[in-house]
C-alpha cells in the first residue's frame, strides 16, 4: 500500500517535490513518481473547482434576480450577507 491510500498529505508532498525537482532538470526516479495517481488528483482538483465556480455563479445570479426585483440598497446589502457557499459568508477577501 502506498501513502496515498494512507497519508494522502504525506504522498501530495512527496509528489510534488518530486514533480518540482524534475522540472528544475534535476535527474528523478521514475518509479518514485505516482503517475496514475498525480494525473487522478489533477482530474479531480479541475472537477472541484469548476463545481465551486458553477456555484458561485449561480449564487451571484440568483442575488441578482432577487435584487432586480428588490427596491434600495438595503435589500442589496442584506442579500450580500446571505452565504454564497456552503461554507457561509467569509467576509471581504474571503473564499
Amino acid at each position: 500500500m502506498s501513502d496515498y491510500d494512507t497519508d494522502i498529505l504525506t504522498w501530495s508532498e512527496r509528489q510534488a517535490e518530486l514533480l518540482r525537482r524534475r522540472a528544475a532538470g534535476e535527474l528523478v526516479n521514475e518509479a518514485d513518481l505516482d503517475w496514475p495517481n498525480i494525473a487522478e488528483e489533477i482530474e479531480s482538483l479541475g472537477k472541484t473547482v469548476a463545481r465551486e465556480l458553477a456555484g458561485r455563479v449561480s449564487a451571484i445570479l440568483i442575488h441578482l434576480i432577487k435584487l432586480e426585483g428588490s427596491h434600495g440598497v438595503g435589500c442589496w446589502y442584506r442579500l450580500s450577507r446571505t452565504p454564497v457557499t456552503q461554507g457561509g459568508y467569509h467576509g471581504r477577501g474571503g473564499v
